[in-house]
Formats: C-alpha cells, sequence, structure tokens
C-alpha cells in the first residue's frame, strides 16, 4: 500500500487540489476508510469531477489512480489493470485453551487460505504470518515490515463446551478500527461463526468481486472439521511423525464427510511432501497422492490445492510438464494470493526445464505474498546454486543454514566453490540423520581425491539403506565424483525407473555435468522430457 500512499500525498499536494480544502478533507477520510454518508452526494460529484481534471492534466503520466465506488475509494492502475490489491495480514489467532491449540492453528490457517482466493487482496503467508504466533504484538510495527495496510487481531477460548472469540481488524496507518465482534457460541457452532467473521472482513475491506463462496468450510459436520484442523496443524511441522498423523486426522475428516474434499487435498500434500523429501517411495506414495488429489477435484473441480498438488505431480513423477502447467495455472489463477503454488510452480516445474527468467519472476511473486518465509529463501539459493549463480545462492543459503535441507545445499555449494572444509563442516554433523548428506559427504571426499575415504563413506550409506530409505541418486552422486560413470548411470537408471523426485533437476545440477556429452545422459533427459528439440 505504500504506492497507494504515495499518490494519495501526490493528489492532495497537487495545484488541482490546492484551492479544495474541504475536498482533499473528504479524499483523506475515504482513503482511511471511511464510507461517503449518502448527504453528501454532492461533494461526491465535485470531488469526482476533480479527480477527472488530475488526471487529465498533472496526473496524466501517472500509473495509479483513484476511482470512487459506492463503497468508498478504490486505487487501480490505468488503462483496465486490476485494481492495486489491499494488502492484510491475519496473525495468529491466540489460542487460550491449550487443549484447542489446533483450533487457534487452524482457523488462522483457514482465514489465510480463504482470503487468498480474492484478486483484491494480497494476503501475507502463513509462514509469515506464523512468526508472530508468540510475540508481543506492535501492530504499525508489524505492518511495517510485512508491508500490509490492515491487520486482523483475534483471541480464543473454549470454555465449558462454548466458543469465545475476540475479533479486530485495524488500518495500522492510522490505528483506526475497521471492524470487530465478539462471538460467544457453542462449539458446534464454530463453523457459522467462521462463516460469519469472513462475511464481515470482505464487507469491511469492501471486497468487490463475488465472494459469497468463500462463506463455506466445504462442510457441515463440525466434527469433520475439527480433523481437518488437527491434521492441517500437524502437517504444518513437516517432520516424518507429524506427517503420519496429519494423514490420519485427514482421513478421519473424510470418512466422517464423504462430500468434503478438502482431506483429500491435504491428504495428497502429504503424500507428494514424503516423496519430495525422500521419507517414502514415490512409486508407493506418488499414486496415492493422485488419487487422493483427483478424489478432492471430483468433488470440487475448483479446489486449487488439489490442482496445485496434482502439477507437482505431473512433474516430479510422470514429467508430464505440459499437464503440470496447466494445473499449477489453474491453481494460480483460482488463489493468486497462494505464495505456496508460485514456489511450486518455479521448483517443481519451470527449475528443472532451465526456464530461469520466469522462475524468478514466479518466486519473487512468492516472496512478495509470503516476505518472512525461510522455506522460499532455501529454495531460492537453491535456484542460484542450480543456475551456476554461486555468490547468490551463498548470499540465501546462509541465512537458513539451520533450515531442514538447507545444509545439504549449501554444502554442495561449497564443494563447487571447492571449499572442501566448509563443505565437510556443514555435511558431516547433517550427515547423522540424512543419508543425502551423508550422501554429500561421500561426494565431498570423492571431489577431494580421497577415494578410500569416498568409498568407506559409501559402504557407511549401504549399511543405511539395509535399515531405511537410501535413493539411487545417493549413490549415484559420489560415483560421478569419482568419475566410476558406468556405475554411476546403473544406478541413475534406477533412479529413472523409481521416478526418485529430485531426478527432474538432471539437466540442471552441477553434479551431472561430467556425463552430459555421454549419449546415455541423452536417453535419460529424452526420458524426463528435459531433452533440447
Amino acid at each position: 500500500m505504500a504506492e497507494f500512499d504515495e499518490h494519495l500525498r501526490r493528489v492532495l499536494d497537487s495545484r488541482t487540489f490546492a484551492h479544495a480544502p474541504r475536498l482533499r478533507r473528504l479524499l483523506r477520510s475515504l482513503a482511511n476508510g471511511l464510507s461517503l454518508p449518502e448527504d453528501f452526494q454532492a461533494d461526491r460529484d465535485r470531488l469526482a469531477s476533480r479527480l477527472a481534471a488530475y488526471y487529465a492534466s498533472e496526473g496524466e503520466t501517472g500509473t495509479l489512480q483513484f476511482r470512487l465506488t459506492d463503497s468508498g475509494l478504490r486505487g487501480e492502475t490505468k488503462d483496465g489493470a486490476p485494481p492495486v490489491p489491499a494488502a492484510l495480514a491475519v496473525l495468529p489467532v491466540i489460542g487460550q485453551t491449550p487443549e484447542y491449540s489446533f483450533l487457534a492453528d487452524g482457523l488462522t490457517d483457514d482465514l489465510i487460505t480463504t482470503l487468498s482466493c480474492l484478486p483484491e487482496l494480497r494476503v501475507v503467508g502463513r509462514n509469515s504470518a506464523f512468526l508472530y504466533r508468540d510475540q508481543r504484538r506492535d501492530i504499525r510495527q508489524i505492518a511495517a515490515q510485512l508491508s500490509v495496510t490492515y491487520v486482523l487481531e483475534s483471541i480464543l477460548q473454549v470454555v465449558e463446551g462454548r466458543l469465545q472469540m475476540a475479533l479486530q481488524l485495524v488500518d495500522a496507518h492510522n490505528g483506526w478500527m475497521l471492524w470487530e465482534e465478539r462471538f460467544d457460541r457453542p462449539l458446534g457452532e464454530l463453523l457459522g461463526v467462521r462463516n460469519e467473521v469472513l462475511a464481515a472482513l470482505t464487507d469491511a475491506l469492501r471486497i468487490e468481486s463475488p465472494h459469497s463462496h468463500l462463506y463455506t468450510a466445504g462442510t457441515s459436520n463440525v466434527n469433520a472439521y475439527f480433523d481437518c484442523l488437527r491434521g492441517r496443524q500437524a502437517l504444518a511441522q513437516r517432520t516424518p511423525e507429524s506427517l503420519k498423523v496429519c494423514l490420519l486426522y485427514f482421513r478421519s475428516a473424510a470418512e466422517q464427510h464423504a462430500e468434503y474434499g478438502s482431506p483429500h487435498a491435504f491428504m495428497a500434500e502429504c503424500y507428494l511432501i514424503q516423496a519430495v523429501n525422500d521419507l517414502a517411495s514415490a512409486r508407493d506414495v506418488i499414486p496415492l497422492a493422485e488419487a487422493e488429489a483427483r478424489a478432492a477435484i471430483s468433488i470440487d473441480p475448483g479446489d486449487a490445492h488439489a490442482r496445485a498438488v496434482l502439477g507437482a505431480i505431473y512433474a516430479v513423477y510422470e514429467w508430464n510438464w505440459a499437464e503440470s502447467a496447466a494445473e499449477l495455472e489453474n491453481a494460480i489463477r483460482s488463489r493468486p494470493g497462494a505464495a505456496q503454488y508460485y514456489q511450486l510452480d518455479a521448483m517443481a516445474r519451470l527449475v528443472p526445464q532451465g526456464r530461469w527468467e520466469e522462475a524468478f519472476e514466479a518466486m519473487d511473486r512468492a516472496r512478495k505474498l509470503d516476505p518472512a518465509a525461510a522455506a522460499l529463501t532455501r529454495d531460492l539459493g537453491l535456484m542460484h546454486f542450480l543456475r551456476r549463480d554461486y555468490d547468490g545462492a551463498l548470499t540465501e543459503l546462509r541465512k537458513v543454514r539451520d533450515l531442514p535441507g538447507a545444509e545439504y545445499w549449501l554444502g554442495r555449494l561449497f564443494i563447487e566453490l571447492r571449499r572442501f572444509k566448509e563443505a565437510l563442516d556443514v555435511l558431516e554433523p547433517a550427515g547423522e540423520a540424512s543419508h543425502r548428506a551423508l550422501s554429500g559427504v561421500a561426494y565431498c571426499f570423492a571431489r577431494m581425491g580421497r577415494k578410500s575415504q569416498a568409498d568407506q563413506v559409501m559402504r557407511q550409506l549401504r549399511e543405511t539403506s539395509r535399515k531405511s530409505r537410501v535413493t539411487a541418486l545417493d549413490f549415484a552422486h559420489p560415483l560421478i565424483g569419482l568419475g566410476r560413470y558406468d556405475e554411476a548411470f546403473a544406478y541413475l537408471r534406477q533412479a529413472v525407473s523409481e521416478h526418485t523426485s529430485n531426478l527432474i533437476y538432471f539437466q540442471v545440477d552441477p553434479v551431472y555435468d561430467p556425463l552430459h556429452k555421454d549419449p546415455r545422459s541423452l536417453a535419460i533427459r529424452k526420458e524426463l522430457g528435459l531433452a533440447k528439440p
């Protein structure tokens, strides 16, 4: 909204409005969210005329303009472009009843997800919003940090079977309360409260596009909704155990209401995460993910989350880039405010194909929506690494080196920079819990020419594979570093047959550079749909 405020300042300071103090006050009031009283119609007409005069003279070259509507003032770009979105941060609901923490977190997730469907509204993503979960809250400071105008705060507790909830929507620029409400209802009426909150918020924010479809959670079964919220809380933790737990909750929600699509979409996401993070064989879980995504779509063809997951499946498992594009673009159209979908589009579809300009544009949009998300910083670092921009990669990956997965790519980066000691300092501790990092240790020794140590770590990998999942790529990489290309290609063929998720980076990952003059590399790229015509 900084652009909106700067444009307001220019209009108020213009020669056109210099001798119209009443109209300046009226314009400022409308910009601050006040509605125009009915008996001010004459002033409205004069303001509209004065704005038209401004845009025909001093404001002719600008890119933004104000338009008077029945509900107040809107900022929009010229030439019929979409309105400049308002910006909202939904802060985590403060739960005051520990056993109902899932309800506080889940409602926050639900509000963010639902409101991000609105093209007039930029809603800060979950990762950034949840940074303020346990902090003392200075609304103006938070608004400045997240570049938003509006902030929603909520407190929730459950007392003797009753839901008690207080909410307030604040314009952080001036501290004005735009809307506030208190609810004291039986817990079984939670879905009604949820729908009333969304209706009140869209009214307070003067949303003009059709949005009545938002006033439904997809189910009228409150217990199914509860289990879906419990599942979402577990899903957000992204640990191997929490992914198993969330599947149980989502399955329970789906069983309680057969026409409830969201649990199926979230189950699809769980299975996809297991495959991408090598927690399970893609051949085992991706068919389950696809079945759940299609179940969600059969219930609601407009389910953006299911479409996004299906788009990722087409990329990482089926290597069908055209269908992946269709599904991910569909999801983004349905939920233009979902940072996760731009991230998926970049990392699963665009980066593997080397479509760098589009990939960085998608990631830039994701970061604007979720500016403090550590996972986006990690993936941006990975993108720079895969593009061979090692300075850019180092800048980003160092910011999040403690984030799961970041240490592996930081170690790989140090190897390419031939800073082998730093690579081992990162990879060896991580290798105690991560087979991928342990493979990185073996690859590092191989690149250093320390063959015996590389072989020793590979023996450790083989021993690990007897107890837990180690992918074919984990064996292929050290073998490439050792120059044992025939053995490496044997493992790569295994990865192709298993549809190992990270094989999608075969064309862009530096680890494979020594192989690309070999005809066997071209054969793999053709199977992946990545060979250049």
